[in-house]
């Protein structure tokens, strides 16, 4: 990433993946359910792309630990 990418990024960009991973992190069993059914029925594509890169990233920090 150049100086010039750094300097174009959304700084809301980051504020808004925090927010996101904290309110799903703050979920109950119920409410995670919920979340999960309404994101695949609305965004299937995405919600396995999604999946499969956070399975990717797991595999990755899981095999430098």
């Amino acid at each position: 990433m150049s100086i010039e990418d750094d300097f174009l990024k959304d700084p809301m960009e980051e504020v808004l993946a925090e927010n996101l991973v904290e309110v799903i992190a703050t979920m109950n069993e119920e409410q995670r359910d919920k979340f999960v059914n309404t994101f695949v029925s609305k965004w299937p594509l995405l919600a396995s792309k999604i999946s499969f890169n956070i399975d990717c990233t797991l595999q990755e920090v899981t095999s430098v630990n």
